[in-house]
């Protein structure tokens, strides 16, 4: 004969969960978002990795396999509102920007729609992209190498332009409902890039 196992019952320490709003049920994000914002942490965590670290030396001089370029054009000058808005198939912000980190945002005003552009180290923007349990598809004709994540929930694409990289994301109601999710346009967007770059 088997005991029952009692019900677990939740004390101080495991209250139960409550919404932050009586009676209004949590918003999911799309998955999408949920890539986009591992990708972004990623490359955030990447990018400051190195900061405040003071060097000790006990050995040979140790040769950076990932040197940073020496200048770096701001990130909004590379993607501009314009070609934002017209990748997007709508209306866009002005470009909010984090020049020490490399990325540029453009949203719509509702939020439901956006184009970002991340700019680095192509080791890190690399990085970032085979970092996932999914591989990246390589997508010929873009830069000297690109490759793309794409799912039902949107599309990834990181591009290598001699040793500097660029990740590009779009996201809207109108991209979200293409076949290619989005791949088409910011292919056009990182041709754009690649030349100012």
């Amino acid at each position: 004969m088997t005991a029952a196992t009692p019900p677990r019952r939740l004390g101080p320490e495991h209250p139960p969960r409550q919404s932050a709003t009586p009676g209004r049920r949590r918003r999911r994000r799309p998955a999408h978002a949920a890539t986009l914002t591992c990708t972004l942490l990623a490359l955030t965590g990447l990018a400051l990795a190195g900061c405040g670290a003071t060097p000790t030396t006990s050995g040979p001089p140790v040769t950076d396999t990932n040197p940073q370029p020496a200048a770096a054009a701001a990130p909004c000058t590379l993607l501009t509102q314009s070609d934002a808005e017209s990748a997007a198939g709508q209306p866009l912000s002005p470009g909010t920007q984090n020049a020490p980190l490399g990325m540029c945002t453009y949203t719509s005003a509702d939020f439901t729609a956006g184009v970002a552009l991340t700019v680095g180290a192509w080791g890190s923007i690399q990085a970032a992209a085979r970092a996932g349990t999914t591989p990246p598809t390589p997508v010929p004709d873009i830069g000297d190498q690109a490759l793309a994540l794409t799912s039902s929930n949107g599309s990834l694409l990181y591009v290598r332009k001699a040793d500097r990289g660029f990740l590009i994301t779009i996201n809207g109601p109108r991209i979200d409902s293409l076949p290619d999710h989005g791949l088409a346009q910011e292919k056009a967007l990182a041709a754009t890039v690649v030349q100012r770059l």
